[in-house]
Protein backbone atom coordinates (compact mmCIF):
# COMPACT_ATOMS: atom_id res chain seq x y z
CA UNK A 1 0.00 0.00 0.00
CA UNK A 2 1.11 3.53 -0.73
CA UNK A 3 0.04 6.99 0.36
CA UNK A 4 0.35 9.72 -2.28
CA UNK A 5 -0.93 13.15 -3.26
CA UNK A 6 -0.70 12.19 -6.94
CA UNK A 7 -2.82 14.13 -9.43
CA UNK A 8 -4.71 11.16 -10.87
CA UNK A 9 -6.44 13.24 -13.55
CA UNK A 10 -3.04 14.30 -14.91
CA UNK A 11 -1.85 10.67 -14.80
CA UNK A 12 -4.90 9.44 -16.71
CA UNK A 13 -4.61 12.24 -19.29
CA UNK A 14 -0.95 11.38 -19.90
CA UNK A 15 -1.80 7.66 -20.19
CA UNK A 16 -4.44 8.42 -22.81
CA UNK A 17 -2.28 10.92 -24.73
CA UNK A 18 0.44 8.28 -25.10
CA UNK A 19 -2.03 5.59 -26.27
CA UNK A 20 -0.63 3.21 -23.68
CA UNK A 21 -2.21 -0.08 -22.67
CA UNK A 22 -0.43 0.19 -19.32
CA UNK A 23 1.31 2.99 -17.45
CA UNK A 24 3.52 2.53 -14.40
CA UNK A 25 4.14 5.43 -12.05
CA UNK A 26 7.81 5.78 -11.24
CA UNK A 27 9.75 7.98 -8.86
CA UNK A 28 13.38 9.06 -8.80
CA UNK A 29 15.30 7.71 -5.83
CA UNK A 30 18.93 7.46 -4.85
CA UNK A 31 21.19 5.34 -2.73
CA UNK A 32 24.61 6.23 -1.43
CA UNK A 33 27.00 3.30 -1.57
CA UNK A 34 28.76 3.34 1.82
CA UNK A 35 32.14 2.35 0.37
CA UNK A 36 34.60 3.55 -2.23
CA UNK A 37 33.77 1.94 -5.57
CA UNK A 38 36.63 0.78 -7.76
CA UNK A 39 36.37 -0.02 -11.47
CA UNK A 40 38.97 -2.44 -12.85
CA UNK A 41 39.66 -3.89 -16.28
CA UNK A 42 40.35 -7.50 -17.28
CA UNK A 43 44.04 -7.10 -16.34
CA UNK A 44 43.29 -5.82 -12.81
CA UNK A 45 44.25 -2.23 -13.68
CA UNK A 46 42.35 0.34 -11.64
CA UNK A 47 40.39 2.41 -14.15
CA UNK A 48 38.39 4.66 -11.80
CA UNK A 49 37.73 5.28 -8.14
CA UNK A 50 34.66 6.94 -6.69
CA UNK A 51 34.37 7.52 -2.96
CA UNK A 52 30.89 6.65 -1.68
CA UNK A 53 29.05 7.46 -4.91
CA UNK A 54 25.36 8.23 -5.02
CA UNK A 55 23.46 6.14 -7.55
CA UNK A 56 20.19 7.51 -8.93
CA UNK A 57 17.49 5.32 -10.42
CA UNK A 58 13.74 5.11 -10.93
CA UNK A 59 11.63 2.96 -8.64
CA UNK A 60 8.19 1.46 -9.18
CA UNK A 61 5.72 3.30 -6.94
CA UNK A 62 3.04 0.61 -7.11
CA UNK A 63 0.57 2.92 -8.90
CA UNK A 64 -0.66 1.86 -12.34
CA UNK A 65 -3.17 2.64 -15.08
CA UNK A 66 -4.31 -0.38 -17.10
CA UNK A 67 -6.58 -0.67 -20.09
CA UNK A 68 -9.18 -3.49 -19.86
CA UNK A 69 -7.51 -5.39 -22.71
CA UNK A 70 -4.48 -6.23 -20.56
CA UNK A 71 -6.62 -8.54 -18.42
CA UNK A 72 -6.40 -11.05 -21.26
CA UNK A 73 -2.67 -11.40 -20.52
CA UNK A 74 -3.19 -12.37 -16.88
CA UNK A 75 -3.17 -16.14 -16.30
CA UNK A 76 -5.99 -17.62 -14.28
CA UNK A 77 -5.55 -19.39 -10.95
CA UNK A 78 -1.89 -18.50 -10.37
CA UNK A 79 0.06 -15.74 -8.70
CA UNK A 80 0.89 -13.02 -11.21
CA UNK A 81 2.09 -9.62 -10.06
CA UNK A 82 1.97 -6.34 -11.96
CA UNK A 83 5.70 -6.22 -12.80
CA UNK A 84 5.21 -9.63 -14.45
CA UNK A 85 2.29 -8.23 -16.42
CA UNK A 86 4.48 -5.36 -17.65
CA UNK A 87 7.12 -7.90 -18.74
CA UNK A 88 4.52 -9.85 -20.72
CA UNK A 89 3.13 -6.69 -22.30
CA UNK A 90 6.63 -5.54 -23.27
CA UNK A 91 7.42 -8.94 -24.81
CA UNK A 92 4.15 -8.76 -26.76
CA UNK A 93 5.16 -5.36 -28.19
CA UNK A 94 2.40 -3.49 -26.40
CA UNK A 95 2.72 0.21 -25.59
CA UNK A 96 3.74 0.42 -21.95
CA UNK A 97 4.73 3.80 -20.55
CA UNK A 98 6.04 5.36 -17.40
CA UNK A 99 4.79 8.43 -15.57
CA UNK A 100 7.23 10.13 -13.21
CA UNK A 101 5.65 11.41 -10.04
CA UNK A 102 7.18 14.12 -7.92
CA UNK A 103 4.16 14.40 -5.63
CA UNK A 104 4.19 13.20 -2.03
CA UNK A 105 4.59 9.41 -2.00
CA UNK A 106 5.38 6.94 0.73
CA UNK A 107 5.33 3.16 0.79
CA UNK A 108 3.46 1.73 3.75
CA UNK A 109 3.47 -1.91 2.69
CA UNK A 110 5.23 -3.22 5.79
CA UNK A 111 3.69 -2.96 9.26
CA UNK A 112 6.73 -0.97 10.45
CA UNK A 113 6.23 1.58 7.63
CA UNK A 114 2.55 1.95 8.47
CA UNK A 115 3.33 2.36 12.17
CA UNK A 116 5.92 5.06 11.41
CA UNK A 117 3.37 7.00 9.33
CA UNK A 118 0.75 6.80 12.10
CA UNK A 119 3.29 7.95 14.69
CA UNK A 120 4.34 10.85 12.49
CA UNK A 121 0.72 11.92 11.99
CA UNK A 122 -0.02 11.71 15.71
CA UNK A 123 3.05 13.68 16.84
CA UNK A 124 2.65 17.43 17.40
CA UNK A 125 4.08 19.75 14.79
CA UNK A 126 7.23 21.44 16.00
Amino acid sequence: SVLSSLDYERLLACHREQNAVATMCIRKDSYQIPYGVIEVDDENNIKAMKEKPIKEFFINTGIYVLEPEVLGFVPKDEFFDLPSLFDVLKNEGKSIKSFEITDYWIDMGKPSDYKAIIEKMESPIE
